[in-house]
């Protein structure tokens, strides 16, 4: 292990501890796996409470910006990879739904398309695109999300979008 390296990539001299029992994160880390997956996972009703829609805006941020990515070269991190990107898209789903729920449409586009950043071939995330788009009264900018979405999709994978998304614009 390159505790130098990792270090680095934490940001800080101080994120790993070096002992002779071996090593450990140092206080500056915290993350309760549990408590993350615990939290995405809830099924909050919509609207949000103001504290609730807060806490989430930040856990999304932070799952977003974490820097896992940095992790992923190591195998002890593998099994950890894909439920904080299930966390990621669980919170940021939340934040959508509560942002159409509450009118706030730009907000819901927003986070729509941070994720849309995170997971470019995830359809997930392009429907909340759309639906905020749609919500916003604003149909050729969702038609237009289709076909790229499309187009990329065709390009990437040789196939084509669900028929949930077809038929999401074609009933607007």
């Amino acid at each position: 292990m390159c505790v130098h390296r990792a270090r680095l990539q934490l940001g800080s001299a101080h994120a790993i501890l070096v002992s002779r029992g071996g090593y450990s994160f140092g206080s500056i880390l915290r993350c309760n796996l549990e408590s993350v997956l615990e939290y995405a996972s809830r099924t909050a009703p919509l609207p949000l409470p103001d504290a609730n829609r807060a806490e989430m805006r930040q856990l999304f941020a932070s799952l977003e910006s974490g820097g896992h990515g940095a992790w992923a070269p190591w195998s002890w991190f593998l099994p950890y990879a894909k439920t904080l990107a299930d966390a990621y898209q669980s919170i940021g789903e939340m934040l959508v739904r509560d942002g159409l729920e509450r009118g706030e449409f730009h907000q819901a586009l927003s986070t729509a398309r941070e994720m849309v950043n995170a997971q470019p071939l995830d359809e997930a995330p392009r429907l909340l695109v759309v639906r905020a788009l749609l919500a916003m009264n604003n149909r050729a900018a969702a038609v237009a999300e289709y076909r790229a979405f499309q187009e990329l999709l065709r390009k990437e994978l040789d196939i084509e979008p669900s028929r949930e998304i077809q038929d999401l614009l074609s009933s607007a």
